[in-house]
């Protein structure tokens, strides 16, 4: 051992009393030398074990042995300092140890053979821990699963950190916002310096077959650099050349294994698709279905092939603005560079054209398969429910971990024999770490498999939604390193004060009487406040996300919403003949109407109520523009006939009529809102405004009505006619007396003759329309509730534990007690009243908490304020009911206590 090692040895050993440094100091430096010596040739990962494990033990020793100074009782200073001597030093000063050392993993193989007998022989209170481990980690895991799949694990793209969105931003637009193809071939020739490829795409729902009755399936149209673009290369087969093969598709690897039985020969043969002939010639690699998730595209086809597909698109056009650009970063290239880029190439191509260029600008994104207008309230949401899952294991944590200090009071003369007879500090916590790693690693391979069923259930409760999910929640390796790391946390966490228990040992009277130190009961009680607390705040987020959905499900829209079916399609509105395109529209309402039982049709730009926005920009004569932006308002172009469908009454003014016409002045309808923020001291019939660069006429107000399912503040919003604005997708609006959305096929055929292999997407009911935008309440209050469910039985269990352990030890107390005359009524309003009291603690501690979080699920919740009152009170009222009836088995047992008995006991 070198001068400074043994300097940093004496400094330590500065740390015992004067008294025990002239007794044992020279002893314990002379074997210290001796293992350094014997460790000498070892490998370092044994020397830094054996010396930590040194440092530890004098570390321990010293404390005990000061605190033996100040004041402990001669028998118990003795056993102790001879005892924690023992672990570190020989027990004589004059003889060298001669115990044979073993190595760390003999101690490591000893204490695991120890604790599995130790588990053996309460087999009972093993199961229950592990069983209450294996529930929180696989809670924790089947949450962290579904986080993995949306914002973790990386798109199979190749390098994707290079694959980046480009997505179009104009003035008043949002984030659907899409660009032309004109657009994408101005972009491509010039972005060189930014992009080193760049590729437009589209996404339809096409059927498949020979006819319009096959199975909907995901189709993405695009230009022939897509693949390269977003590096990947077919399973079987080829890509579409890169000048094009109009009748050429790619069909991902699922949609081979799932409606073609993975036949090898598929490559080659024809595929049906809005009954168009394709040939399939290549197969995607396996697990690449696109770049959104939950969307996962089936096919693709070349983007030519949508002007046979499609009516009403046209790439010729350059206002059909609804491609999407997906680019791949030039080698080198970072996304601020190409945001600077792009920022000066649309600032030149304004300059070049300012009619068709003046308002687009493009903003890069990495792509990670979340549009990035959603990305942030997706990470959010995903983030609430970690937390809640986090919780849930905090509480299992707690909850094991009192049930672990029960057991090691129960070990306490077991623990004190271990001491007298030599064994060290670092050897008894090193057993009882290794007992709780043992049961952790046990929770953990079985939660593993309560998460993989757990992940079922969420796939199950999302089967029912009309659009595809392509979510395979599959258990990776991060999902497996998260398990591992929150088990082994987790153990810190509920192992740690057993062991800090162990080491308060006075083994005089631990040797004596089984009796729990006061601190360990206080612990677990405090345990039990914090679990009551943790279920109180998962039970109040679970009654607040409850009643958002319920608030969700009647609210009232303002319109008819249960007798009103919706149904998307593309109409042709072409602006060099639009005559053409008011005929197709009137005949779809005309031949509509004329079906049995239909009472009203109308056709809109967006259904009348929705998740985001459709915000337009305006100006109005005399109206302060906010500092650093525009008057933007929500807007929505809507067809003749669209307030008398959705019964939404007319304030002042008039409807959109035949006259309203392309050709004619432009007209807007405003909502009762609008009229008052605008022309608060005037009427709003007649009044002007710009919209678009082009002057408008006030005609109507229209009544107020919900536009945003999560936003029941009236918002200002302006109604364009179709005719003058026209869209190329609108949802058919259509009341009918009874239940339309059973009478599809003849809606379709309906709706083929004015608009020929045209494929409306399935009708439902307003009313469903609004259920199925509940899915964030929806999944969170179901979450929420299952698991606030389970932090409630393990708070009861955790206030039945420590009542009848307390009973159990207090025997000899309540034993005196009834001897003395005390009535049975009593005492069991004293075990009663003490549990109440740490109930009571634990929901003020938790109403407190979930007070303080409710700002994170403000934005989530529809209808209901975040101190909610009637929750408060009801989560309180459960809690106290649960808590009694955890008190009053331990109270009867109390009561029933035999005086005579208790008294011989000790």
């Amino acid at each position: 051992m070198d001068r400074r090692s043994d300097r940093w040895w004496r400094l330590l050993m500065r740390l015992y009393p004067p008294d025990f440094r002239r007794r044992y100091g020279d002893s314990m430096l002379d074997f210290i030398h001796r293992q350094a010596a014997d460790l000498q040739h070892s490998t370092f990962p044994a020397r830094a074990l054996e010396t930590a494990r040194t440092v530890l033990d004098l570390l321990l020793t010293a404390a005990r042995a000061r605190l033996a100074a100040l004041g402990a009782s001669g028998a118990g200073l003795s056993l102790r300092q001879g005892s924690t001597a023992s672990s570190s030093v020989p027990a004589s000063t004059s003889t060298p140890p001669t115990r044979p050392r073993s190595s760390p993993m003999d101690r490591l193989g000893q204490d695991l053979r120890y604790a599995i007998r130790s588990f053996a022989r309460r087999p009972a209170l093993t199961a229950v821990i592990v069983g209450t481990l294996a529930l929180g980690i696989g809670a924790n895991t089947a949450i962290f699963t579904v986080v993995n799949e949306i914002v973790l694990r990386p798109l199979p793209l190749g390098e994707p950190e290079r694959v980046v969105d480009l997505a179009a931003k104009v003035p008043g637009g949002n984030s659907f916002t899409g660009f032309s193809y004109a657009d994408f071939l101005q972009y491509q020739k010039h972005s060189g310096d930014a992009l080193e490829q760049i590729s437009a795409y589209t996404a339809r729902r096409l059927r498949l077959g020979p006819d319009l009755e096959g199975e909907r399936i995901v189709a993405q149209l695009t230009t022939p650099e897509y693949f390269q673009v977003v590096g990947v290369e077919p399973w079987i087969g080829r890509l579409p050349e890169p000048q094009g093969e109009p009748n050429a598709a790619v069909i991902s690897h699922g949609f081979w294994q799932s409606k073609l039985g993975g036949d090898p020969k598929a490559v080659g043969s024809t595929l049906h698709l809005n009954g168009a002939p394709f040939t399939v010639v290549g197969i995607g690699p396996e697990g690449f279905s696109g770049t959104f998730i939950g969307y996962p595209t089936e096919v693709w086809l070349p983007l030519r092939a949508g002007e046979m597909l499609l009516q009403s698109f046209d790439l010729g056009d350059p206002e059909m603005r609804g491609l999407e650009f997906i680019g791949r970063l030039a080698p080198g290239v970072g996304l601020e560079q190409a945001q600077t880029a792009l920022n000066l190439l649309a600032s030149r191509f304004e300059r070049l054209d300012p009619a068709r260029n003046g308002d687009l600008r493009v903003a890069v994104h990495p792509t990670t398969g979340i549009d990035y207008s959603m990305r942030s309230g997706v990470v959010g949401f995903l983030g609430l429910l970690m937390a809640v899952a986090g919780l849930v294991l905090l509480i299992t944590c707690l909850n094991v971990g009192g049930l672990l200090l029960a057991r090691a009071a129960a070990r306490q003369k077991e623990m004190a024999i271990r001491f007298a007879m030599g064994a060290g500090a670092a050897r008894v916590v090193g057993q009882l770490i290794t007992e709780t790693l043992l049961l952790f690693a046990l929770g953990a391979g079985l939660g593993v498999f309560v998460a993989s069923r757990l992940t079922r259930a969420i796939l199950l409760g999302l089967s029912d939604l009309p659009a595809p999910r392509g979510l395979g929640l599959g258990i990776d390796w991060r999902v497996l390193l998260f398990t591992a790391i929150t088990a082994w946390l987790a153990s810190l966490i509920a192992g740690l004060f057993p062991a800090r228990e162990a080491l308060k040992q006075d083994l005089v009277n631990g040797l004596r009487s089984r009796q729990a130190a006061p601190q360990s009961a206080r612990l677990r009680g405090a345990f039990v406040v914090l679990q009551v607390a943790g279920a109180v705040a998962l039970l109040i987020g679970a009654g607040l996300f409850l009643r958002s959905l319920q608030a969700g499900q009647s609210l009232d829209p303002g319109f008819e919403a249960d007798r009103v079916a919706a149904g998307r399609l593309t109409l042709v509105l072409d602006e060099e003949d639009p005559e053409l395109g008011l005929l197709r529209m009137q005949e779809v309402r005309r031949r509509l109407a004329d079906l049995p039982g239909i009472e009203s049709v109308a056709l809109a730009q967006r259904p009348p109520i929705g998740v985001i926005k459709n915000p337009i920009e305006i100006d109005v004569e005399g109206m302060e523009t906010p500092s650093g932006g525009a008057l933007v308002v929500d807007a929505n172009s809507v067809s003749r006939g669209y307030f008398e469908t959705l019964e939404i009454p007319l304030v002042a003014g008039r409807a959109f009529g035949p006259e309203d016409r392309p050709d004619s002045p432009r007209v807007v309808i405003v909502n009762e809102t609008m009229a008052q923020r605008f022309w608060p001291q005037q009427a709003a019939v007649g009044q002007e405004l710009r919209l678009r660069g082009e002057r408008a006429t006030v005609v109507g107000i229209a009544g107020d009505s919900r536009y945003l399912i999560q936003d029941a503040t009236p918002m200002a919003h302006v109604y364009l006619p179709i005719t003058q604005d026209p869209s190329p997708r609108a949802s058919v609006l259509v009341r009918s007396t009874g239940d339309v959305t059973k009478r599809q096929r003849e809606l379709r055929e309906a709706i083929q003759p004015a608009l020929p292999a045209q494929d409306p997407s399935p009708f439902m009911t307003l009313r469903d329309d609004i259920d199925r935008s509940l899915l964030p309440q929806r999944l969170a209050s179901a979450v929420m509730s299952a698991l606030g469910s389970f932090g409630l039985l393990l708070a009861s269990l955790g206030i039945y534990g420590v009542l009848a352990h307390g009973v159990n030890e207090r025997r000899r107390e309540i034993g005196i007690r009834l001897a003395l005359g005390g009535r049975r009524p009593q005492v069991i309003r004293l075990v009663v009243a003490s549990g109440m009291r740490l109930v009571l603690t634990g929901i003020v501690v938790g109403a407190g908490f979930a007070l303080a979080l409710t700002p994170l699920i403000t934005r989530f919740l529809i209808g209901v304020a975040p101190l909610d009152i009637p929750t408060l009170g009801f989560v309180t009222l459960v809690l106290l009911a649960v808590g009694a009836l955890a008190c009053w088995a331990p109270a009867l047992r109390a009561a029933a206590i035999d005086p005579a008995v208790s008294l011989r006991m000790e």
